[in-house]
């Protein structure tokens, strides 16, 4: 979506069946730079007699959440929990196109590709430091599987040794820097980023539909 921010109450859930409804199949959490959680919603498109559930369930308060009330800033990940690949989220409003620079924090936060088609992790860059001092492993990035443990990791490279140039994702497992077209982002798909402080901002490239 466009905008500095995106409403939860503009996040839907789709993929089951909408005469039998749903109720805390999809729920949706954010996390804190250790990887805890700070806040929980969970999902809920469901009739009980007269009444009637819909929208977004806050898990702390026990209330639904109203617009305006949670807000995301873009490229702010959610750690999404679903029952099956059938279900999926969906954003309404004017599709993004245009870069995204998410401020970072120390230690962990999770990133999303706010754009609706997946971008090269070689497009993906991080500002914020001296750029004659350079960086080396001070940002890294992962995936996650569904139990939260790291599947692959990238430290973000900009050094100078001598002659030799690196700069790039180095792929921690390989020990070698990640060339175009070998690793994507998905739409919507978020990376677990690692910083020392907010002066970084992981960036994400504008994309042409």
């Amino acid at each position: 979506m466009t905008g500095a921010t995106v409403d939860l109450t503009d996040i839907t859930v789709t993929g089951y069946n909408k005469e039998e409804g749903t109720a805390e199949e999809v729920s949706v959490q954010t996390l804190d730079k250790n990887g805890s959680m700070v806040t929980k919603y969970f999902w809920y498109d469901a009739v009980d007699g007269t009444d009637v559930y819909y929208g977004w369930l806050d898990f702390a308060s026990g209330e639904f959440v109203a617009p305006g009330e949670v807000k995301f800033a873009v490229g702010d990940g959610l750690w999404v929990d679903a029952p099956s690949t059938a279900f999926k989220l969906q954003t309404s409003g004017q599709v993004m196109t245009g870069s995204a620079a998410v401020t970072l924090r120390e230690g962990f936060k999770m990133v999303a590709n706010p754009t609706p088609v997946a971008v090269d992790l070689t497009d993906v860059t991080v500002t914020g430091y001296d750029a004659e001092e350079g960086t080396a492993e001070e940002v890294s990035v992962q995936t996650l599987d569904k139990n939260g443990s790291m599947v692959t990791k990238y430290f973000w490279y900009d050094a100078v040794d001598g002659t030799d140039v690196y700069y790039g994702w180095l792929d921690f497992a390989s020990g070698e820097f990640v060339g175009e077209g070998e690793v994507s982002v998905g739409a919507g798909e978020a990376l677990w980023t690692d910083a020392p402080g907010t002066s970084f901002n992981l960036v994400l490239p504008g994309v042409t539909l």
